[in-house]
Protein backbone atom coordinates (compact mmCIF):
# COMPACT_ATOMS: atom_id res chain seq x y z
CA UNK A 1 0.00 0.00 0.00
CA UNK A 2 1.17 3.41 -0.98
CA UNK A 3 1.72 5.94 1.42
CA UNK A 4 -0.21 8.93 1.50
CA UNK A 5 1.33 11.93 1.63
CA UNK A 6 -0.33 14.95 3.54
CA UNK A 7 -0.71 18.11 1.25
CA UNK A 8 0.87 21.10 2.01
CA UNK A 9 -2.34 22.70 1.71
CA UNK A 10 -3.37 20.95 4.98
CA UNK A 11 -0.34 21.51 6.90
CA UNK A 12 -0.77 24.86 5.87
CA UNK A 13 -4.12 25.08 7.05
CA UNK A 14 -3.40 23.58 10.60
CA UNK A 15 -0.46 25.78 11.24
CA UNK A 16 -3.42 28.83 10.72
CA UNK A 17 -5.50 27.59 12.76
CA UNK A 18 -2.85 26.90 15.46
CA UNK A 19 -1.94 30.80 14.68
CA UNK A 20 -5.42 31.75 15.26
CA UNK A 21 -6.00 30.11 18.66
CA UNK A 22 -2.68 31.16 20.08
CA UNK A 23 -3.67 34.65 19.04
CA UNK A 24 -7.01 34.15 20.60
CA UNK A 25 -5.86 33.18 23.72
CA UNK A 26 -3.29 35.83 23.98
CA UNK A 27 -6.53 38.33 23.26
CA UNK A 28 -8.39 36.49 26.28
CA UNK A 29 -5.43 36.93 28.53
CA UNK A 30 -5.14 40.79 27.61
CA UNK A 31 -9.09 41.46 28.24
CA UNK A 32 -8.69 39.45 31.41
CA UNK A 33 -5.69 40.92 32.30
CA UNK A 34 -7.32 44.74 31.61
CA UNK A 35 -10.57 44.00 33.42
CA UNK A 36 -8.25 42.73 36.72
CA UNK A 37 -6.57 46.02 36.51
CA UNK A 38 -9.06 48.31 35.76
CA UNK A 39 -7.22 51.79 35.61
CA UNK A 40 -3.85 53.11 36.38
CA UNK A 41 -5.03 54.36 40.10
CA UNK A 42 -5.96 51.24 41.35
CA UNK A 43 -2.23 49.59 40.31
CA UNK A 44 -0.28 51.92 42.75
CA UNK A 45 -3.28 52.11 45.07
CA UNK A 46 -3.06 50.31 48.44
CA UNK A 47 -6.53 48.56 50.19
CA UNK A 48 -8.78 51.50 51.36
CA UNK A 49 -8.09 51.20 54.72
CA UNK A 50 -6.06 54.10 56.18
CA UNK A 51 -4.92 52.90 59.88
CA UNK A 52 -5.22 56.75 60.25
CA UNK A 53 -7.61 59.35 59.46
CA UNK A 54 -6.69 62.17 57.31
CA UNK A 55 -6.16 64.95 58.52
CA UNK A 56 -5.84 68.35 56.87
CA UNK A 57 -2.32 69.74 57.28
CA UNK A 58 -1.74 73.11 58.89
CA UNK A 59 0.79 75.30 56.83
CA UNK A 60 3.72 73.53 56.10
CA UNK A 61 7.27 75.11 56.32
CA UNK A 62 9.17 72.13 54.22
CA UNK A 63 6.73 71.79 50.87
CA UNK A 64 8.77 69.46 48.50
CA UNK A 65 8.99 70.02 45.06
CA UNK A 66 11.67 67.54 43.88
CA UNK A 67 13.36 64.38 45.00
CA UNK A 68 16.53 62.94 44.08
CA UNK A 69 18.08 59.80 44.44
CA UNK A 70 21.48 59.59 42.57
CA UNK A 71 22.08 56.22 42.97
CA UNK A 72 19.90 54.74 41.06
CA UNK A 73 19.51 57.92 38.55
CA UNK A 74 15.56 59.37 39.97
CA UNK A 75 15.35 63.09 39.91
CA UNK A 76 11.61 63.86 39.52
CA UNK A 77 9.18 66.39 40.53
CA UNK A 78 6.70 66.39 43.07
CA UNK A 79 2.84 66.76 42.65
CA UNK A 80 0.51 66.66 46.32
CA UNK A 81 -1.95 64.14 45.85
CA UNK A 82 -4.86 62.62 47.88
CA UNK A 83 -7.19 59.74 48.57
CA UNK A 84 -10.42 60.34 46.80
CA UNK A 85 -13.16 57.55 47.01
CA UNK A 86 -10.90 54.51 47.82
CA UNK A 87 -8.56 55.45 44.49
CA UNK A 88 -5.02 57.08 45.29
CA UNK A 89 -4.42 60.06 42.87
CA UNK A 90 -1.39 59.62 40.56
CA UNK A 91 0.68 62.36 39.73
CA UNK A 92 0.80 63.15 35.78
CA UNK A 93 4.25 63.64 35.67
CA UNK A 94 6.31 62.80 38.33
CA UNK A 95 5.71 61.86 42.16
CA UNK A 96 2.85 61.72 44.06
CA UNK A 97 2.99 63.02 47.70
CA UNK A 98 0.04 62.08 49.85
CA UNK A 99 -1.42 65.37 51.04
CA UNK A 100 -2.14 64.00 54.43
CA UNK A 101 0.79 61.62 55.41
CA UNK A 102 2.87 63.97 56.86
CA UNK A 103 4.66 67.36 56.29
CA UNK A 104 8.40 66.22 55.11
CA UNK A 105 10.49 67.18 58.93
CA UNK A 106 7.49 65.87 61.08
CA UNK A 107 7.62 62.86 63.53
CA UNK A 108 5.50 60.78 61.03
CA UNK A 109 5.23 59.17 57.93
CA UNK A 110 5.18 61.34 54.19
CA UNK A 111 3.96 58.67 51.64
CA UNK A 112 5.72 59.23 47.71
CA UNK A 113 4.74 56.63 45.19
CA UNK A 114 5.16 56.51 41.35
CA UNK A 115 4.51 53.89 38.19
CA UNK A 116 7.25 51.40 38.31
CA UNK A 117 8.67 52.62 34.86
CA UNK A 118 11.92 53.69 33.66
CA UNK A 119 11.42 57.14 34.31
CA UNK A 120 9.46 57.25 37.23
CA UNK A 121 9.59 54.81 40.23
CA UNK A 122 11.20 51.81 38.38
CA UNK A 123 14.85 52.20 39.77
CA UNK A 124 14.03 52.37 43.22
CA UNK A 125 13.43 48.51 43.29
CA UNK A 126 17.46 48.64 43.09
CA UNK A 127 18.05 50.47 46.16
CA UNK A 128 20.20 49.35 49.32
CA UNK A 129 20.48 50.34 52.64
CA UNK A 130 22.90 53.17 53.47
CA UNK A 131 21.98 54.91 49.22
CA UNK A 132 20.70 58.43 49.54
CA UNK A 133 17.23 60.31 48.50
CA UNK A 134 17.49 64.28 48.38
CA UNK A 135 14.06 66.22 48.83
CA UNK A 136 14.21 68.97 47.30
CA UNK A 137 11.71 72.44 48.55
CA UNK A 138 10.03 75.38 47.49
CA UNK A 139 12.63 77.82 48.80
CA UNK A 140 15.60 75.63 47.56
CA UNK A 141 16.37 74.00 51.14
CA UNK A 142 17.01 70.49 50.87
CA UNK A 143 16.65 67.66 52.92
CA UNK A 144 18.73 64.21 52.74
CA UNK A 145 17.46 60.69 54.09
CA UNK A 146 19.67 56.99 53.80
CA UNK A 147 17.83 54.27 53.04
CA UNK A 148 17.51 51.64 55.67
CA UNK A 149 14.74 49.07 54.46
CA UNK A 150 13.22 47.78 51.30
CA UNK A 151 11.11 45.03 51.21
CA UNK A 152 7.95 44.01 48.60
CA UNK A 153 4.25 43.55 49.96
CA UNK A 154 0.71 43.02 49.31
CA UNK A 155 -1.61 45.68 48.78
CA UNK A 156 -3.55 44.80 51.96
CA UNK A 157 -0.23 45.78 54.22
CA UNK A 158 -1.25 49.28 54.40
CA UNK A 159 1.17 49.16 58.35
CA UNK A 160 4.37 49.26 56.48
CA UNK A 161 3.21 53.07 55.29
CA UNK A 162 3.01 53.96 58.63
CA UNK A 163 4.40 51.46 61.26
CA UNK A 164 7.50 53.52 61.59
CA UNK A 165 7.54 56.35 64.58
CA UNK A 166 9.06 59.54 63.80
CA UNK A 167 10.36 60.92 61.25
CA UNK A 168 10.16 58.54 57.88
CA UNK A 169 10.46 58.76 54.85
CA UNK A 170 8.29 56.22 52.51
CA UNK A 171 8.29 55.25 48.97
CA UNK A 172 6.65 53.07 46.43
CA UNK A 173 6.13 51.91 43.59
CA UNK A 174 4.11 48.37 41.84
CA UNK A 175 5.90 45.41 41.12
CA UNK A 176 4.88 41.52 40.88
CA UNK A 177 3.13 40.11 38.04
CA UNK A 178 0.08 42.33 37.00
CA UNK A 179 1.34 44.88 39.33
CA UNK A 180 0.15 42.76 42.41
CA UNK A 181 2.72 43.83 44.77
CA UNK A 182 4.23 47.13 46.66
CA UNK A 183 7.95 47.51 46.79
CA UNK A 184 8.40 49.92 49.53
CA UNK A 185 11.11 51.81 50.43
CA UNK A 186 12.00 53.28 54.16
CA UNK A 187 14.74 55.86 54.89
CA UNK A 188 15.39 58.20 58.00
CA UNK A 189 16.78 62.09 57.67
CA UNK A 190 20.27 62.18 57.96
CA UNK A 191 21.73 64.75 60.66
Amino acid sequence: MPKTRKTSKSKSSKKTFRLSLFLLLVGILLISASIILKNDANKLSFNDQLLYSPRVLTEVTFKPIQIEIPDVNVKLPIEKTTITNGTWQIAQNGVSYLDFSSGIGDDTAAIMYSHNTKDRFGPILKLENGDKIKITATDNTVRSYRVINTETVTPDRIDVLTSTKGEVLVLYTCTGFLDSKRFIVKALPII
